[in-house]
């Protein structure tokens, strides 16, 4: 992935995490819905105009759940790649996040 500044502000950092969201549905149809960040790993800051890579950036990651469980109907696990960088000054983190 590629982060490429157009703005005039300094980005003070860029992290990139794996979430989990574990999906719980009730029989009343209530669902739950629990984020869980299994693992990050963050860079350091981005000039005005410059721009960062994340390439041949070893990410360990553990032993996890599968995603789709057979016969059942009341979980589900999503996993996504959340990618965010955050602006220096007032504002808010910028993320990206894909499902995988």
């Amino acid at each position: 992935a590629s982060i490429e500044i157009t703005s005039d502000k300094l980005m003070t950092k860029s992290t990139i995490k794996l979430v989990q969201t574990d999906i719980y549905k009730a029989s009343t149809g209530r669902i739950k819905s629990v984020p869980k960040i299994i693992m990050s790993h963050q860079e350091g800051s981005i000039n005005p105009g410059d721009s960062f890579t994340w390439s041949n950036i070893g990410l360990r990651i553990p032993p996890l759940p599968p995603s789709h469980l057979i016969f059942c109907n009341i979980i589900d696990i999503i996993y996504s790649v959340v990618l965010s960088v955050d602006p220096s000054g007032i504002g808010f983190d910028l993320e990206v996040p894909v499902n995988i």
